[in-house]
């Protein structure tokens, strides 16, 4: 609700501080506006602003309506602010981008506070990434969560996590199974075998 109103108001002309030149460039000045403040609320509660920016900039470059870049946009914004409430306040700017993402893949907060539970000192980016790209895959979020998890828990690092994807690339490529390529990958860690 707070949103609605935030974006009503910014139909009186208010300058901003600080214009995103990318915005006002590419976007009809009441789109670059309304997108400017949804960046600049970004910043003032500690969220990252950048992945709103590249969010309009990509519906301009595909022809959308500015009613939609904005539609669009403010859902990323939400995400990102269920992403850090879910992953905690000491969340990086990193970990709350690649949350939006789990979360606009279909995955849910309860999830994501999972993960952090599982691996509370480190730093997780790659492994929410690494999840989200076994959801996009067709993966369950149960499936990709605990797959995750799994890799979390057994101490899995982040190279750990490029190699799986590049396993499951070579999986696919192949005709082979992703989920063998990870499940061989979690049996490796668990197993304390050598890492890739």
């Amino acid at each position: 609700m707070w949103l609605t109103l935030l974006l009503v108001a910014s139909g009186t002309g208010q300058l901003w501080q600080q214009r995103d030149p990318r915005l006002w460039a590419r976007l009809p000045a009441p789109v670059a506006g309304r997108i400017q403040l949804l960046a600049d609320s970004a910043v003032r509660v500690r969220l990252p602003a950048e992945p709103l920016i590249q969010k309009a900039l990509e519906g301009q470059s595909k022809g959308a309506p500015g009613d939609r870049i904005i539609t669009a946009v403010a859902a990323l914004f939400r995400a990102l602010e269920n992403a850090r409430s879910a992953l905690g306040p000491g969340a990086v700017e990193s970990e709350i981008t690649a949350g939006a993402e789990w979360l606009r893949a279909g995955g849910t907060a309860p999830h994501l506070a999972g993960l952090r539970a599982a691996a509370p000192n480190r730093q997780l980016a790659v492994a929410i990434a690494m999840g989200t790209d076994l959801m996009t895959r067709g993966w369950t979020e149960n499936d990709a969560a605990a797959a995750t998890d799994r890799f979390l828990t057994a101490k899995a690092t982040d190279h750990d996590f490029l190699i799986l994807r590049d396993r499951i690339e070579q999986a696919v490529r192949a005709g082979g199974s992703p989920k063998a390529a990870v499940l061989s990958e979690v049996r490796r860690l668990e197993a304390g075998g050598n890492r890739p």
